[in-house]
């Protein structure tokens, strides 16, 4: 030690003021004290308390005197508290028992420094622990308690839950009750299989002045399976059965859900409903089913009163604090010392609360503050700013310490620069902060490192990380007092497993923490949080399990709500309670909870009233719902939720119209919802647009607005089929079914148009395309897929009807026969079904199978329903035609005579069924009768178009030899009629009535004038008949030959030649293309070309014999017989005059009988005087009424658009178009995920920071001392 001349310094030093401490001769015999005690000193000044600590204590191992080892004591204490994890309540135990041992230290300098450090320390603790949750708790019912109860075969008598209800009459027990499976005090013997329920009351006493401390219960219950717990009447929480909060329960109701009474469960609940005095607990409890084998029930009841606030003892510890701090401050002088503790007088001033005064004090000591204390002092001003919500300035004055790590900086340092990045939205930043802070800190450290970690879980969960933050705040099980931090740190995990889509776990991290939580806003926000969880389940979930989800998900909104924390989350509670009940299709109760949200204005305003108008829309009140709508338009015109507004108001008009029988009302409505819709898609804040196109173009097509529809309809079934979301495909997939019906209706309108006909074939494919698309959609309604499936096969049928081509109308058949067979069987959908049974007898008959048709249609005589349905007069009529065409002329006429029954109501098949048996009458020869029938039609009280038809068939009737006033008076007014303006005759009909015109002038009985004179006044109508129709038409081939006959009358045989070769190029009739064939033949006759008329006869007899139409080989048997003559060949000239005369016995007409006669007279004795034979050819054969198409084949369509507009109607009433389900398009406040930086608590103590050496190592040196000198003294 000599030999070192500081250490030989520093020991002169401590000879000279030992004897100040201890008698002479101890340091006599204790040579070595001063080196380890300077060295003590030392090194507290360099800041390694660890080494002042040992050095200390090895000089305690020389047994030192008591007077000196109270000093080391001392010094040790002064350097304890400087250690990280120190026990502070040992160290207050030695800091009196050293003022015991010597009563003058109780007012040194050292003893009232650590003294008051200690008592500070323990403030914070206290403070620290209780605003963790600890709570006392008070029994109210214990667990075994005796219970007055009533076994539940019939419903207890009301008011059996309030506590002056006489239980007097009740059984009694000791709980539990059940059926005694060694966990059951009482035993229920009878309850299995008997009765589900039981109910238990229980009193007890509270002093008022203890309710006064007591804002929470604790409600521990086990139970198997259900329960509701009343606490003087009101409801405390319900498990496990249906209803609502305060919501009966019947007696006889068997619980919702199972559970195991295998454990305690706690309830934290509120204690609004306790008072002081008596106050009576009631439990309603459940069983599973009647069968179960097990039940149970049991609970009890505390009372748990939260420490919030400065409690006594730490206002007790941080007056000592103070007081201690404040005398050591005056002791200490001058300088750096004092500095530091004011520094902690100010960290005192921070746990009692008082802020902005601490706040300045620290101020006033930076300013003369040394570096090394400095940090803490900006460190403590930073704390204070950011508590009180200045990030800004917090971060400002923390930046000048930079850069930061855990050595240089220090836990607390870190942690604060992590939340203000984290207020600031700088969340990258926060995190690496926070790391820092939970990798390293302990000790002293761990109170913020806790902290960190729960900040940092927090932004974790907020950088969408949420499977990491789930794992960092995972809390071990078992704990049965979580304190708040834990219950939060369980709160922001159920955030994250939430986010990850870990429903389950997430709810029971919520539920959890909503059972435990004293703190009524954590309690809150934790079931506002199940509540949504279990929405999303009831989101995702399948059927079966939505009802106890959705009761779930209320009961807990329910519960948050009651709690009424204010505020924010008492809004965000009753939105999100409103829009689960619009979710789980309960409006009249969600209306309630919107109403209570009105008048908020700004965007809660907005929100409310959304939710209202969902809930009227919900409840089905739309006209209510349009006039809020429009009110909420009016008041917030400019809002950037307008075009929902605009939809919903769409919606209400749309639904409300078609429920409307009215059909002006229902106009109105219609056009207003399609003006809606319209504005709509011109507006901000929609984003069903698909939809909303879709709903624009149905109200378009129920306002018969078809052309303008079809093409919104088109558009929407396009981008329909093109869209992955499987919600948007599902509310317009009936585009596609609409449009399909839209083209059918289209087809059969262009149909009877003999230049639409291709049209008509190509409207028909559409709408088969689009039908099918609908109709195999299996998301769609099952009637709208049959309605559509019968109307895809009806345009398979109609479209079979115009093709030319057999073997692709047979394909055409047979898929419609196919379409219809299934939608026949689909007897639920009656009228449908019976349609279907009569367009597949037509398909039979467009197959050329008659008998199979007659055998279809017979069901419609005597068979329900089909002889009940509307189709049944149509039926029987098209039954009727096939009789006849096979030959039952009586069953025909007995058909159509019942057809006429049923078709009385129907003006129009009425005229078809008395029109179809007068051309029946007419081909069987009852001309007379015939005639009678068709000018009674003809005359009758029918529109212009069934007077029309009627006058064609009159007109056919007529005679080209003669014709009488009648018929001359029925032409002109056939003329009248088609020449009138705005006549609704169809162009078919126009077509046969200028036809039977041209006809009738051109014939040279009837008009009685020459052939020029005729083809002088035909010519106009002839032409005007061409313009209207395409060369190959049947009619326009037809009036060629009438024109070939008058112009081979007056002697211009070539030309006739010629008209005939055309109107024999022309058709595309076999029967037509047969009767131009023999005009041509009798015109190359005329033509004096015999061998080559010859050949045509002989070739068109050989054909007539395989195709057997007798009336034509007769005809052609008279030509081959004129031919023959003039071949000078009368053998065959005579034989075929004997086989034509074969048709004049088979009931020909006079005009034949006379024409072969004289033929044949002329053939045995020429004349010249008497008409050229081929004059007399053409007359006879040149002026035939043209046969009307196949009936069978050509059935009228009727009014296809008023019909049409009628099946639009119903099938969108099937679809059930309904506003959309609720969907918050109106923002509300930022969910928990996105504000939980807000959300979790800063530590209430400052870190305590470590001393900076210099100052430590005078606080060591004044304890070994009790030198008052200043540091500037010391060597």
């Amino acid at each position: 030690m000599t030999r070192n001349p500081q250490a030989l310094s520093r020991w002169l030093h401590w000879m000279s003021w030992l004897p100040l401490l201890v008698p002479l001769p101890v340091w006599a015999a204790e040579k070595t004290i001063p080196v380890l005690l300077s060295r003590a000193v030392e090194s507290a000044r360099q800041g390694d308390p660890a080494a002042s600590r040992k050095h200390l204590k090895t000089f305690l191992n020389t047994r030192p005197t008591p007077r000196v080892e109270r000093r080391v004591r001392l010094a040790d204490l002064a350097l304890v508290l400087q250690t990280p994890g120190a026990d502070i309540d040992q160290a207050l135990r030695t800091c009196r028992s050293i003022e015991e041992e010597d009563a003058s230290l109780g007012r040194s300098f050292e003893l009232l420094y650590c003294r008051g450090l200690i008592y500070q320390r323990l403030a914070a603790r206290e403070l620290a622990e209780r605003s963790s949750g600890g709570s006392d708790l008070r029994p109210l019912v214990k667990a075994g308690a005796t219970w007055r109860y009533f076994k539940g075969t019939a419903a207890p008598p009301r008011g059996w839950r309030k506590p002056g209800f006489d239980a007097s009459g009740w059984l009694e027990g000791k709980a539990g009750f059940g059926y005694g499976d060694e966990d059951d005090a009482t035993e229920l013997t009878d309850m299995q299989g008997k009765y589900p329920s039981v109910f238990l009351r229980r009193g007890f006493f509270i002093p008022t002045k203890i309710v006064e401390k007591v804002d929470a219960l604790r409600l521990r219950v086990r139970f198997d399976d259900g329960f509701v717990a009343f606490l003087n009447g009101s409801e405390l929480t319900r498990v496990n059965l249906p209803g609502r909060r305060g919501e009966e329960v019947a007696h006889d109701l068997t619980a919702s859900g199972q559970n195991e009474a295998d454990k305690w469960e706690d309830y934290i609940v509120g204690a609004e409903a306790l008072r002081g005095g008596l106050n009576t607990l009631t439990i309603q409890a459940h069983n599973y089913t009647l069968p179960s084998s097990d039940f149970s029930i049991e609970a009890s009841l505390s009372a748990a009163a939260r420490r919030e606030g400065l409690a006594l003892e730490a206002n007790r510890l941080l007056a000592s604090a103070r007081r201690d701090l404040s005398a050591a401050a005056g002791l200490a002088g001058p300088g750096p010392l004092r500095a530091r503790l004011n520094a902690e007088l100010a960290v005192a001033r921070i746990l009692a609360g008082e802020l902005e005064e601490a706040a300045r004090e620290l101020l006033a000591l930076e300013r003369g503050a040394g570096d090394a204390l400095k940090g803490r002092l900006v460190y403590l001003r930073s704390w204070i700013a950011l508590r009180e919500g200045r990030p800004l300035e917090a971060g400002r004055l923390l930046a000048r310490f930079a850069p930061f790590s855990l050595e240089r900086s220090g836990a607390g340092m870190l942690y604060l620069m992590g939340r203000i990045h984290h207020h600031l939205g700088e969340k990258r930043e926060a995190e690496a902060f926070y790391r820092l802070v939970t990798n390293g800190a302990a000790g002293e450290g761990a109170e913020h490192a806790e902290a960190a970690k729960l900040a940092l879980g927090a932004v974790l969960i907020e950088l969408g990380e949420e499977g990491e933050a789930a794992k960092l705040l995972k809390t071990p099980a078992g704990n049965d007092s979580p304190t708040a931090r834990e219950l939060f740190a369980r709160l922001l995990r159920g955030a994250a497993l939430l986010e990850d889509g870990k429903l389950v776990l997430a709810r029971n991290e919520f539920v959890t923490v909503s059972r435990a939580a004293l703190d009524k806003e954590l309690r809150a926000r934790a079931l506002f949080w199940t509540g949504r969880a279990n929405v999303l389940r009831w989101e995702k979930g399948d059927s079966w399990m939505r009802k106890r989800l959705s009761e779930a998900a209320i009961d807990s909104l329910d519960r948050g709500l009651f709690l009424g924390p204010g505020g924010a989350l008492e809004r965000r509670l009753a939105f999100e309670l409103g829009e689960a009940l619009l979710k789980f299709g309960r409006p009249a109760e969600a209306e309630a909870i919107w109403r209570k949200l009105e008048g908020k204005g700004g965007e809660a305003g907005i929100a409310a009233a959304w939710g209202l108008l969902v809930s009227l829309q919900g409840r089905g009140d739309h006209s209510r719902a349009a006039a809020l709508a429009r009110d909420i338009l009016k008041l917030y015109p400019s809002s950037a939720y307008r075009g929902a507004l605009l939809h919903r108001l769409g919606d209400s008009l749309l639904v409300d119209g078609l429920s409307l029988e009215d059909a002006e009302l229902r106009r109105e409505r219609l056009a207003a919802a399609g003006e809606a819709y319209e504005k709509a898609l011109g507006s901000a804040g929609l984003s069903a647009r698909l939809t909303v196109r879709f709903r624009r173009g149905v109200a378009l097509l129920l306002l018969g607005n078809f052309q303008e529809a079809r093409g919104i309809l088109q558009k929407v079934a396009k981008a329909a089929a093109q869209t992955t979301d499987s919600q948007v495909r599902s509310r317009t997939c009936f585009a596609a079914g609409l449009l399909g019906r839209l083209y059918l209706l289209e087809g059969e309108q262009a149909r009877d148009d003999a230049f639409s006909a291709a049209l008509a074939v190509e409207n028909f494919a559409k709408a088969e395309k689009y039908l099918e698309e609908f109709r195999l959609n299996t998301e769609a309604p099952s009637e709208l897929r049959a309605r559509s499936e019968f109307a895809q096969g009806l345009s398979l049928r109609l479209r079979a009807g115009l093709l030319a081509d057999p073997a692709e109308q047979k394909k055409v058949l047979a898929e419609a026969r196919g379409l219809l067979s299934i939608t026949a069987r689909r007897m639920e959908y009656k009228r449908f079904a019976v349609r279907a049974g009569l367009e597949l007898a037509r398909v039979e008959v467009l197959r050329g199978r008659g008998a199979q048709a007659a055998s279809r249609l017979a069901a419609f005589a005597n068979r329900s329903p089909w002889k009940e349905s509307a189709a049944a007069g149509e039926a029987l009529l098209e039954l009727a035609r096939q009789q006849a065409a096979l030959g039952k002329i009586p069953e025909a006429l007995e058909t159509m005579k019942i057809a006429g029954e049923r078709a009385r109501r129907d003006p129009d098949l009425s005229f078809r069924v008395l029109l179809e048996e007068a051309l029946l009458r007419a081909r069987q020869g009852e001309i007379g009768a015939a005639t009678l029938a068709l000018a009674a039609l003809y005359h009758g009280p029918y529109g212009t178009r069934l007077r029309a038809r009627a006058a064609l068939e009159l007109l056919r009737l007529e005679s080209s030899e003669k014709a009488g006033d009648r018929a001359r008076k029925l032409r002109r007014e056939v003329g009248v009629m088609l020449s009138a303006p705005g006549s609704r005759l169809d162009a078919e009909l126009r077509a046969d009535l200028l036809l039977e015109l041209v006809r009738l002038q051109a014939a040279p009985g009837v008009s009685g004038a020459g052939a020029g004179s005729r083809l002088e006044r035909a010519s106009p109508l002839m032409a005007k008949l061409r313009s209207m129709l395409p060369n190959d038409d049947r009619r326009v081939v037809m009036s060629l030959l009438y024109e070939a006959g008058m112009r081979l009358e007056s002697g211009r045989a070539e030309q006739a030649r010629a008209l005939t070769g055309d109107a024999y190029s022309y058709s595309r009739d076999k029967v037509l293309e047969n009767e131009a064939l023999l005009a041509h033949g009798v015109c190359l006759l005329a033509c004096e070309e015999t061998p080559e008329a010859l050949r045509v006869f002989e070739g068109l007899s050989g054909l007539l014999a395989i195709a057997g139409n007798r009336s034509l080989r007769y005809r052609v048997a008279l030509c081959l017989a004129v031919a023959h003559t003039r071949m000078g060949d009368p053998v065959k000239a005579k034989q075929n005059f004997q086989q034509a005369r074969g048709g004049g016995s088979r009931g020909a007409g006079v005009a034949f009988k006379s024409t072969l006669d004289t033929l044949q007279a002329l053939a045995e004795e020429p004349d010249d005087s008497a008409p050229d034979a081929t004059v007399l050819l053409a007359r006879l054969l040149l002026f035939r009424p043209l046969r009307p198409a196949d009936p069978a084949r050509r059935w009228p369509a009727g009014d296809r658009r008023t019909e049409s507009m009628g099946d639009f109607l119903d099938e969108v009433r099937i679809l059930g178009l309904a506003p959309l389900p609720y969907d918050a398009v109106v923002s509300r406040e930022p969910a928990d995920s996105r504000m939980w930086s807000k959300l979790t608590p800063l530590p209430l103590v400052p870190a305590p920071g470590a001393v900076p050496g210099a100052i430590l190592g005078q606080v060591v040196r004044r304890a070994l001392t009790g030198d008052r000198a200043s540091e500037e003294e010391e060597p």
